[in-house]
C-alpha cells in the first residue's frame, strides 16, 4: 500500500522542518538578547519561550488526536467491510 510520499520527500520535509525549527531558534535568541537589556525580567522571559513550547506542544497534541480519530475511522471502515465479506463465503 502505497501513501504517496517516498522516502526523498519525507527526507525533505524533515529537512524543512529541522531548517524551521533552526531559524525559530535564532529568532528567538535574538528577541531575548533585545528583550533582557531593554529590562524585561527573567520571569517574563521564561515566560516567552513556555508559552511558545506550549502552544505547539497543544497543536501538535490537537493535530495527532484528530489524524488519529481519522484513520481510526478510515481502519474500522476498511475492517467492517472485511468482515462482512469473510461472514458472506
Amino acid at each position: 500500500m502505497s501513501f504517496g510520499l517516498s522516502r526523498d520527500e519525507l527526507r525533505l520535509d524533515g529537512g524543512a522542518a529541522d531548517f524551521w525549527l533552526l531559524t525559530s531558534k535564532s529568532r528567538r535568541d535574538f528577541e531575548i538578547g533585545i528583550r533582557i537589556p531593554l529590562g524585561a525580567r527573567s520571569p517574563d522571559v521564561l515566560w516567552l519561550v513556555t508559552r511558545r513550547g506550549a502552544a505547539l506542544a497543544v497543536a501538535g497534541i490537537g493535530l495527532g488526536l484528530a489524524g488519529a480519530l481519522a484513520a481510526t475511522r478510515v481502519l474500522a471502515s476498511l475492517l467492517y467491510a472485511r468482515a462482512i465479506l469473510a461472514s458472506g463465503s
